[in-house]
């Protein structure tokens, strides 16, 4: 749930960077354990955490 939370709605997704239905599929894939996509979607969740970290840095900047 976290995975699909972070991937389908956080910054990745807002991004425009990567297809939504694709990452959709591969977490579902994943999920039913039909497919092990467990190195993309690592690096994805890893692409994520660095959106997060960079517009936490961009907000406090212009914060401050």
């Amino acid at each position: 749930e976290r995975v699909r939370g972070a991937l389908l709605a956080g910054p990745l997704a807002e991004s425009g960077m990567f297809d939504p239905g694709t990452v959709r599929q591969m977490v579902e894939q994943h999920e039913n354990g039909s497919r092990d996509h467990s190195t993309p979607l690592w690096t994805l969740l890893m692409y994520d955490a660095f959106l997060r970290n960079v517009m936490g840095l961009t907000s406090l900047r212009s914060a401050a």
